[in-house]
C-alpha cells in the first residue's frame, strides 16, 4: 500500500503484526508521512519488527512547499539526531546518521548503457561507482544503420553517439514576446532532432517507445508542440513531452532534454535540489533526467 492508505488505516495494526516492512522510494517520503507507521504499536509491542528503506537521496527529494529557509531546523536537540531540515526524508536523515553496518549501496544498475551512465557515475556516484548488470540493452550496438551518405551533422551524431550535447544561441530580440519559460530556438532544434529520429526509425517508430522529450517548464511543451506541428509528421504529435518529475520512471529509446533556460536567474530553479557532498556538487534533478 501507499503511505497515505496505510496512515489512514492504522487500526490495521490492532489485528495484524508484521515481521518486516519494506519502504520503496523512501527518499521521496517526508518524515511525518512515514514515522507514524514505523512507530505503530500492536498491543504492547511494535506493530513492525524490522523495516528496510530503499531510496536514493541523490535523486529527486520529497515534495515540500516550504522554502529552504523556512524548513530549516535550528533546535540543538533535533540537530543532534540529524534533523536539520523539514524538507528532508527520514531515509536521508537516517542514512547520513547511521553506521556502515546498517546501510548498503546497490552498485548494479540495469537501466542505462555504459556510455550514458558514465556522466552520472563520474559526477554524482564517484564514491559508489555503479556498474552495469549487464543486461542485453547495455551491451548492444547503436541500432541505426540506415543513415545515408548524405546525412547531415545531426544525423551523423545520432548514429554514432549515445550522449549528445547541443548548444543554442541566445534568444533573439523578436522572441522577447515569449515567456521566459519558453525557448523558441531550443524548440526548433528539438523538432529538427525529432524529424531525424523519425526518419531513422520510420519502419519501427512507436510514439510510446521510440522518443520522448523532457522540459523543466510546461510553457515549453506548447512551444515544442507548435514546432512539431509544422513538420507535418502526424506520428510525432503523439509523443510524450513532460517534466522531469512526471517522466521519472518512464523510458524511451531516445530522450531529448530541452533545458529551456533564457536567463541566468532561471538556473536557481533548475538547480534548486542541489547539495554538496565531499566537495562534489550533486544536482538531483539533472541526475534523474540523465
Amino acid at each position: 500500500g501507499t503511505t497515505t492508505s496505510v496512515n489512514g488505516r492504522l487500526n490495521l495494526f490492532d489485528i495484524k503484526h508484521f515481521e518486516l516492512a519494506i519502504i520503496d522510494e523512501a527518499s521521496q517520503i517526508l518524515e511525518p508521512d512515514i514515522i507514524g507507521i514505523l512507530a505503530a504499536r500492536s498491543g504492547n509491542m511494535n506493530a513492525i519488527d524490522k523495516f528496510v528503506l530503499i531510496g536514493d537521496y541523490k535523486q529527486l527529494p520529497a515534495i515540500a512547499l516550504q522554502n529552504t529557509e523556512d524548513a530549516k531546523v535550528t533546535e540543538p536537540i533535533l540537530n543532534n539526531i540529524g534533523l536539520r531540515s523539514c524538507k528532508d526524508s527520514l531515509f536521508e536523515r537516517l542514512y547520513r546518521q547511521s553506521d556502515e553496518n546498517v546501510k548498503s549501496v546497490l552498485r548494479k544498475q540495469g537501466r542505462m548503457h555504459p556510455a550514458i551512465a558514465e556522466f552520472p557515475n563520474t559526477t554524482f556516484y564517484h564514491k559508489e561507482q555503479l556498474e552495469c548488470v549487464p543486461l542485453p540493452h547495455q551491451e548492444e550496438e547503436l541500432p541505426y544503420s540506415n543513415v545515408s551518405q548524405t546525412a547531415d551533422k545531426i544525423e551523423r551524431l545520432l548514429t554514432s553517439r549515445r550522449m549528445i550535447f547541443i548548444t543554442t544561441s541566445a534568444a533573439s530580440d523578436n522572441s522577447q514576446s515569449y515567456s521566459d519559460k519558453a525557448n523558441v530556438n531550443e524548440a526548433r532544434i528539438v523538432a529538427a532532432i525529432l524529424k531525424r529520429v523519425y526518419s531513422l526509425t520510420k519502419d519501427s517508430f512507436n510514439p510510446d517507445k521510440t522518443v520522448g522529450v523532457i522540459v523543466p517548464y510546461r510553457n515549453q511543451i506548447a512551444m515544442i508542440r507548435k514546432e512539431i506541428a509544422s513538420l507535418n509528421i502526424p506520428q510525432l504529435s503523439d509523443i510524450s513531452i513532460d517534466t522531469v518529475e512526471r517522466y521519472q520512471g518512464s523510458q524511451r529509446d531516445v530522450i531529448i532534454y530541452s533545458f529551456t533556460v533564457r536567463n541566468f536567474s532561471q538556473m536557481n530553479f533548475l538547480t534548486s535540489n542541489t547539495f554538496m557532498e565531499d566537495e562534489a556538487i550533486i544536482d538531483r534533478k539533472l541526475n534523474v533526467a540523465m
